[in-house]
């Protein structure tokens, strides 16, 4: 069995991580938006007065990400063109 990475999926790994470094790290420290994405925060995201919901302003953090991730092109990697 060959486990070796294509350097297509090499290559396309570096542009992700560069992209969360510029983009997604400095969303995630502005405000209080780093309570958001520590893993252990999940009571940070869920609303358990609202049937464990996620709160809205996670919600909001998410929807950003989102728009960025869609402009950069990497949302919709995995669909076709």
């Amino acid at each position: 069995m060959d486990f070796n990475l294509p350097q297509e999926l090499i290559d396309y790994l570096a542009e992700l991580d560069t992209f969360i470094e510029n983009e997604i790290k400095p969303l995630e420290n502005r405000d209080d938006n780093i309570f958001f994405f520590d893993l252990r925060r999940e009571w940070a995201r869920t609303d358990f007065d609202n049937e464990g919901l996620p709160r809205e302003e996670w919600e909001g953090v998410l929807a950003q990400v989102r728009r960025i991730s869609d402009k950069a092109g990497h949302l919709r990697f995995p669909l076709p063109k």
